[in-house]
């Protein structure tokens, strides 16, 4: 994907993202978000009234799944504070945690916001992050399980990659645990015990491959 050339530079569009009293307001340059996916593409090019105002209204998303993207769209890159050099975990510290929290729920947002908006590698990049997240922290995020599972295809990279990583994470005393148990919907506790099921007497993590999550570009 080539960069954009900023031929039009002063050439604005206005995406007006969740609603409410979370509604936030991006401008974005046109030529940017019409190089970053052929969705937005579409939409600020048609007839509609969205092509007409410049303006396009999303409200099934967030703010911070919307950064994200916007990071992504001027350098392809994504800014995570989690996989910094000088980051450390601190337990007791209730604002990194929040903000660690909240950066992993906009991970999640930004694979269904990159799938909407039909833009595979970043998809990939977000999933990659994710699981660069669980190495370099030790950590898997059990929150969000219902967002995904509410937003995603019975055959999403991202919830199938959900299910493994959880499979290798949890012992057996954690599935009569209510503190996790009540985290994870009816679907996800089938896919669960299909793939233990299937990969009985096998080492789940040992099989894990990340380019198995990773959709086609």
């Amino acid at each position: 994907m080539d960069p954009p050339a900023f031929d039009n530079p002063t050439s604005l569009v206005t995406l007006i993202i969740g609603k409410d009293e979370d509604k936030k307001t991006f401008l974005v340059h046109r030529e940017v978000a019409c190089e970053a996916s052929p969705v937005l593409k579409a939409v600020f090019e048609s007839q509609f009234i969205e092509g007409q105002t410049q303006t396009y209204r999303l409200e099934d998303t967030t703010g911070r799944a919307f950064k994200l993207l916007m990071q992504w769209m001027y350098s392809r890159k994504l800014n995570i504070q989690q996989l910094r050099l000088d980051y450390e975990w601190d337990e007791d510290n209730d604002h990194l945690q929040t903000q660690s929290e909240s950066e992993n729920a906009g991970l999640k947002e930004l694979w269904v916001l990159s799938d909407r908006f039909c833009i595979p590698v970043l998809q990939n990049l977000a999933i990659e992050t994710m699981d660069k997240i669980r190495i370099t922290c030790s950590y898997i995020d059990l929150a969000g399980i219902e967002y995904i599972y509410s937003n995603s295809s019975d055959s999403s990279p991202l919830r199938l990659y959900t299910v493994a990583k959880i499979a290798t994470f949890l012992h057996a005393d954690d599935y009569h645990d209510p503190s996790k148990v009540t985290l994870f919907p009816p679907c996800f506790m089938f896919d669960l015990a299909a793939l233990l099921s299937k990969n009985r007497g096998r080492d789940i993590e040992a099989k894990f491959q990340i380019l198995d999550y990773l959709v086609d570009v």
